[in-house]
């Protein structure tokens, strides 16, 4: 009888125990006033979504007494001051804005920043109904593309590359939106245009970035498509490889024939202007650029364009998004603080604000949202698109040596669009450059290739 009370009892305790713990859990709460009287140092570049966030800081500020520096650089500047910095150990920012695709695997392989789950998973830094589920898969699945065990570092927007064109020019001339490289060389050739017989060309059926480096961000859509790739399986370059080489050499012949005479002159900043002022009819650029093409002050083509994804190559279709992430350094002197900030700027309204001010974000509640009307339609559509099959991995060159390797790229390119002979063996030789690179600055290294992306020397792609 005594051991069936004492039984009884303990089986008392332990169900008192179970609900009072899982009563803490389920009604744990943030404590916005918990960091009340720091500062912390937030840095990023110009960008239209992150002057929509600046702001919004005075209203986080007012909610948490927490003071945010926001320090805004040159991008390329900024991005040699953390490298330096995470080298050191020695961060003077607690969180900053930056491209995944730009510098995640030097991150990743030096853990130099926060895992981001940690603060996602944990009630009291992340309100219940903050709700990551609404994140769209690029979103979710973010940074971690670049590596198989990296930590997450949570994604703000997305702008895809795919290709913009102008709707008026292609109903007139009985032209459907190409869904293939062919079906794009019909509608460039049909729609480069010289209107009034002096011989010079006034309308170009497609443009693109010429200036080799700058190209690298922009001709992923071509690379896969024709069955290319960055690396191969066993981190070796696929620069020289027929199919890498196919989708270059395509790039630059497109350019070459059916745009401006000089495209090596050609940077972002340049086919963006010919775009807007209604000089070219089809373009491979970056979706950052809705909302100059729709602003009438500074735009020709307002109410006249849109976007679709990249054509189709034999090897497929590519759609190639750049993330905007926020990371923390993990020797940041104030993280939770930092992760407050983030994740409070993150929030479902917030999100919806800064779709509003120019970012492709990446919840879907933001697009889906009946009060907001999208600048673009079709932008809005292929932004969405591209948040559901998109990738990071399409948009760069995922190594630690990246600006280096990416140079030994844009001479291949450039190479291609001068139209000398014996591309093959020049790429050959840029391929032993970089691959003495990728030996010097990542032997030893735990650098995962993911195999969705890696070269598949498949002989179909050969015999086109």
């Amino acid at each position: 009888m005594f051991t069936k009370n004492i039984k009884k009892a303990i089986m008392l305790i332990l169900s008192v125990m179970i609900f009072i713990s899982i009563s803490t859990f389920s009604y744990a709460e943030v404590n916005w006033t918990k960091y009340s009287g720091t500062e912390i140092t937030v840095m990023c570049w110009t960008r239209p979504e992150l002057e929509a966030a600046r702001l919004l800081i005075p209203e986080f500020e007012a909610k948490t007494g927490i003071k945010v520096n926001w320090i805004v650089m040159d991008a390329w500047e900024l991005r040699a001051k953390i490298a330096r910095e995470y080298a050191l150990g020695q961060p003077t920012m607690d969180g900053w804005f930056y491209h995944p695709s730009q510098q995640e695997l030097a991150i990743q392989v030096g853990n130099f920043q926060v895992d981001q789950m940690e603060y996602i998973n944990n009630p009291e830094l992340t309100p219940e109904d903050w709700d990551f589920d609404d994140f769209l898969p690029v979103g979710k699945e973010g940074n971690t593309v670049f590596s198989k065990n990296g930590g997450y570092s949570l994604s703000f927007t997305s702008q895809p590359t795919g290709l913009w064109y102008r709707k008026d020019l292609l109903e007139e001339n009985g032209l459907l939106v190409p869904k293939t490289f062919e079906e794009a060389e019909v509608a460039a050739k049909k729609l480069t245009i010289d209107s009034d017989g002096d011989e010079k060309i006034d309308l170009y059926g497609w443009i693109g970035r010429g200036q080799g480096f700058q190209t690298i961000t922009r001709i992923g859509g071509f690379l896969f498509g024709y069955g290319g790739a960055w690396w191969t399986h066993d981190r070796k370059s696929a620069i020289d490889k027929p199919e890498t080489l196919r989708g270059i050499n395509e790039y630059a012949r497109m350019l070459t024939t059916y745009g401006p005479p000089s495209p090596l002159e050609l940077g972002w900043l340049e086919v963006a202007k010919l775009f807007a002022d209604g000089k070219a009819a089809m373009m491979p650029e970056s979706g950052e650029h809705a909302f100059m093409f729709e602003d009438p002050t500074k735009s020709s083509v307002q109410g006249k364009i849109g976007m679709a994804p990249y054509p189709s190559g034999p090897a497929g279709i590519a759609i190639p998004t750049e993330l905007l992430s926020y990371g923390i350094p993990i020797d940041a002197k104030n993280k939770e603080a930092s992760w407050l900030f983030a994740q409070w700027l993150a929030n479902k309204e917030n999100m919806k604000k800064m779709l509003i001010g120019g970012g492709a974000v990446v919840r879907a509640s933001s697009w889906d949202d009946p009060e907001i009307v999208p600048v673009n339609k079709e932008w809005a559509d292929y932004v969405k698109y591209s948040l559901q099959f998109g990738s990071d991995y399409f948009v760069n060159l995922a190594c630690v040596p990246l600006t280096e390797v990416r140079e030994k790229w844009g001479e291949v390119v450039d190479y291609a669009m001068s139209g000398e002979a014996d591309l093959e063996n020049f790429a050959k030789t840029k391929a032993e450059e970089i691959n003495a690179i990728i030996t010097r600055d990542e032997t030893g290294l735990d650098i995962y290739m993911d195999p969705r992306f890696s070269y598949m020397p498949y002989d179909v792609y050969r015999s086109k």
